[in-house]
């Protein structure tokens, strides 16, 4: 971690400058990235700005303790840095005034002033009675966390506790005596999440089981909670998400709104694409279509690429934030229109999001960032067109050259597009043939971002053109997309990875006997799979986490009590019985594979077991096959968390790949 004197010195620099560090490009850069630079994480976050736009705050994470640094931005200096004593890390901070915090950890809430003192625990872990059985002991514990500032009152917030049986309490507590009174109770009403409207108000529980989840709604007439009901187009059904869903016409929720009777909804109902939705449960009918788009649905199916940004002042949405082909920012207000016009007019070669501002817009919380920059956060002064750069991602990149990434889309045979993401290595168009490594994503129900890809990164700074496929079955490009690729888990999917393979070794220079394939996850069952049905493509793979057997996978995952994924697969594989699952599973392939291929696999997986790859590797023996190498990393689990041990698989990879066909490291 370092100090923050020079975080301060750095910041001045950029400032001055005008030239973000890790942006600017020349000669002077250094080529080959290592590993453990691309994989740094950040120790610092929970960035927010008081209410009043004079200070801004970060969590900083320094080996074990947690330091809070508050800065003065008018003076852009450090006001305040203190540690906050806790045996966790803060999970959430927040501004109770413009003088005091609120902040989580684990499971916990405080009350802190901004100097460090004062520290309050307002909520502890530990239930309102307990019970002094000592068997029942973890009957008396909580998890709390904050839902929002109490509108009717200064003095209290609302929260939400967890029980060890998933059971949600809502309460407000004073946040000067720790007083509290429960005013929703989740075991009675069986409602394990509260969700509350933009004016602090709950209006919505959900219900979870083993298969999914249900929206509930209070019922005006008789006070009770009630399965949410919603008409979309003519369609009347209860507001129920299980896994099956996911695969056929489904609605998610992506936020509240002023007007308790309103909700915004993400639909494909009706739609290729999803849409997203403006509800309004008095009218039982859609109020408006707020956002779409031709190529991609507008948010994931869990949300997490979409923001929606609400102006507080007039009680209205006032932009949305989603991932298309690249990040795409839809104002619905003049000031959030003329807010991101400034800072996208003064930083055009970056992409410039909102992540919070204070109670009078004069000033906003950005963070920036683009394919080649990991990014900073800042604060951007609307009146002076200024912008203070706060904390800087990832510095250690700032010694090497960072290469762009290229939108392509690929037409198959078929007429289906597949959207892509192509990154070349320097001096390309000086450089004969070069080689590629293809890169299939995992998931498989997720999808490939315009964004500071670190395998890109990694490989093309090697002298590498690295490609990334939407292949069919990826999320966020239509549920005809998706599904197709569902029906071909092991065929369609491989094929579309091959076809968009094959049209970059035409379209560009790529030495056709250098293509090499890397995949973790999916994307390693991926590489089984390519190198099995075509051998003549790919020189060598290699494959990460990878499953071999869906059948026992799918037994794993029913063992394990992941009934909504389990679900899924059930439905995603349909009803074709065991010879559809042998039909699926590279463990049935082996005697097809013959290029070289190498294997990585974490002890402590527990989304894909490690007995998957110990069960391959013992296929390969029984078949007397020697092209395979199978490495267990004993320090990881299904993510590569170490960013040790993920690099050491990218190094050793990129080494095979040399090895394989004997090319010197330039």
């Amino acid at each position: 971690m370092k100090s923050f004197k020079s975080f301060y010195l750095i910041a001045i620099v950029c400032l001055s400058t005008s030239t973000f560090l890790g942006y600017a490009q020349n000669d002077s850069l250094s080529k080959i990235i290592p590993a453990e630079y691309l994989l740094k994480q950040p120790t610092q976050s929970n960035f927010r700005i008081s209410p009043n736009g004079k200070l801004f705050l970060e969590v900083v994470e320094e080996s074990t303790e947690n330091y809070v640094v508050v800065i003065d931005i008018d003076a852009y200096k450090l006001k305040y840095k203190f540690p906050v004593k806790s045996y966790f890390n803060i999970s959430d901070v927040t501004w109770l005034n413009n003088k005091r915090l609120l902040y989580e950890a684990g499971g916990e809430i405080y009350a802190i002033d901004i100097d460090g003192t004062n520290n309050l625990k307002l909520v502890d872990r530990l239930a309102d009675k307990i019970k002094k059985s000592y068997y029942k002991f973890e009957q008396n514990l909580r998890f709390n966390s904050i839902l929002s500032l109490y509108p009717k009152s200064e003095d209290e917030i609302l929260i939400q506790a967890f029980d060890v049986d998933g059971n949600a309490y809502a309460k407000l507590v004073n946040v000067y005596t720790g007083e509290s009174k429960i005013t929703l109770n989740g075991k009675k009403l069986k409602i394990n999440r509260w969700i509350e409207d933009k004016n602090g108000k709950i209006i919505i529980g959900v219900r979870y089981d083993k298969k999914g989840w249900t929206y509930f709604r209070k019922n005006i007439v008789n006070d009770d909670w009630s399965p949410m009901k919603l008409n979309i187009n003519g369609t009347n059904f209860t507001f129920t998400i299980q896994g099956k869903s996911f695969v056929s016409d489904n609605v998610l929720l992506v936020s509240t709104d002023f007007d308790p009777d309103v909700i915004y909804l993400s639909s494909n109902i009706c739609t290729d694409k999803r849409h997203l939705l403006k509800y309004n449960f008095i009218k039982e009918s859609v109020l408006d279509t707020i956002v779409s788009d031709v190529n991609c649905d507008i948010s994931s199916d869990d949300n997490s690429d979409i923001s929606l940004l609400f102006d507080y002042q007039n009680k209205e949405l006032g932009a949305v934030r989603y991932e298309g082909l690249r990040p795409q920012f839809k104002s619905l207000n003049t000031k959030f229109l003329d807010l991101k016009a400034k800072i996208d007019k003064k930083y055009p070669q970056h992409v410039n999001d909102i992540i919070d501002y204070d109670n009078n817009y004069k000033r906003l919380v950005i963070y920036q960032w683009s394919d080649i920059y990991e990014g900073n956060i800042g604060i951007y002064d609307v009146e002076k067109d200024e912008y203070y750069v706060m904390f800087q991602f990832n510095n250690d990149l700032n010694d090497f050259e960072l290469l762009k990434t290229k939108i392509i889309s690929v037409t198959t045979d078929d007429d289906y597009t597949l959207p892509c993401y192509i990154t070349f290595p320097k001096d390309y168009e000086k450089s004969k043939d070069i080689p590629l490594v293809v890169l299939p994503h995992g998931g498989p129900w997720v999808r490939d971002y315009w964004a500071l890809d670190v395998h890109s990164q990694y490989f093309s700074s090697r002298g590498y053109a690295v490609l990334r496929i939407n292949y069919r079955g990826s999320v966020g490009f239509g549920k005809k997309h998706f599904r197709k690729g569902i029906e071909g888990l092991g065929s369609t999917m491989i094929d579309d990875i091959v076809f968009a393979t094959k049209k970059i070794i035409k379209d560009y220079k790529i030495n056709k006997d250098e293509v090499f394939i890397y995949g973790h996850s999916y994307g390693g069952y991926a590489t089984y799979m390519s190198l099995a049905r075509y051998p003549d493509v790919y020189k060598a793979g290699v494959a990460v986490a990878a499953p071999t057997d869906i059948k026992k996978l799918m037994k794993f995952q029913k063992k394990e009590g992941n009934h909504f994924s389990y679900e899924f697969w059930e439905y995603a594989l349909g009803e074709n019985g065991s010879k559809y699952y042998n039909e699926v599973s590279q463990i049935n392939y082996v005697q097809d594979i013959n290029p070289p291929l190498l294997v990585f696999h974490g002890k402590y997986d527990r989304i894909v077991p490690k007995e998957q790859a110990e069960a391959m590797e013992k296929q390969f023996k029984k078949l007397n096959k020697t092209n395979a190498t199978f490495r267990m990393i004993q320090f990881l689990g299904h993510s590569l968390e170490d960013s040790n041990s993920h690099g050491y698989v990218l190094k050793e990879s990129e080494k095979f790949f040399r090895d394989s066909i004997s090319i010197q490291e330039k």
